[in-house]
């Protein structure tokens, strides 16, 4: 049986700095962008997450998810680089298997053994874990509405946006750090920048799944896939159950 390899990797258009400067900018647009979105509603940027409706917090991270897009637009721009080819934007049916897989092997076998050791260490449990995103939950129950964006945010929208990013243009920019140097800087990366200190081993861990994914298959397809099953599995009883 033949075993599973990596593909070629070869050196992208763009250089690490320029893959850096996409996800801090992302990231500065969400900061920038999603704080004077929440002053124009007249709800308190320091106030909690639950007390400001779901369509503001849409609203309120929709310039990380345009700002991911248009700066990576911008980047194939300007390196003259095919996205489809440079970003691996294409898709096959056993990306769904593997996507779907990976999503459930996070879910139930990686967490419970990562946290199992963390939760006695710091005292904490998995209501602690999933706080975050109950709290943003909550924002959208009583409602089909809320519920629909609630699902549109978290297994559409974030998975597409951040694995852009992350594994389209900064997992390949970080090329001369070696394919495992690349696959684990770009998946603390993405763990840190979330700014989640209990749920950082776990963002880590997608972070490092999603990227081997993609190093496997040579597409970003199987990585989105992977991040939406893993916040499907979190997000659907969250506003069905």
């Amino acid at each position: 049986m033949k075993r599973p390899s990596f593909v070629e990797d070869v050196a992208p258009p763009w250089s690490s700095a320029q893959a850096v400067g996409v996800v801090l900018g992302s990231h500065a647009s969400l900061i920038l962008g999603g704080s004077l979105v929440i002053v124009a509603s007249g709800y308190s940027a320091s106030g909690s997450v639950s007390d400001i409706p779901i369509g503001w917090q849409a609203a309120a991270t929709s310039p990380l998810w345009i700002a991911a897009v248009v700066l990576t637009w911008f980047l194939m721009r300007r390196t003259h680089a095919d996205p489809v080819a440079e970003l691996g934007l294409r898709f096959r049916p056993v990306d769904l298997v593997i996507g779907v897989g990976g999503g459930m092997f996070i879910q139930w076998v990686v967490l419970p053994l990562l946290y199992w050791p963390i939760f006695r260490l710091t005292d904490t449990g998995a209501d602690e874990l999933g706080e975050a995103a109950r709290e943003l939950a909550d924002t959208a129950s009583g409602s089909r509405w809320g519920a629909l964006v609630f699902l549109m945010m978290t297994v559409l929208c974030a998975p597409i946006a951040e694995e852009t990013i992350y594994r389209g243009v900064l997992l390949r920019g970080l090329h001369s750090f070696g394919t495992w140097g690349a696959i684990v800087l770009s998946a603390v990366a993405f763990g840190a920048l979330h700014l989640q200190g209990l749920q950082l081993p776990g963002l880590i861990a997608v972070g490092l799944i999603c990227a081997i994914a993609t190093k496997l298959t040579g597409r970003l397809s199987t990585a989105i896939l992977v991040h939406a099953t893993f916040n499907a599995i979190t997000a659907i009883p969250l506003v069905f159950g």
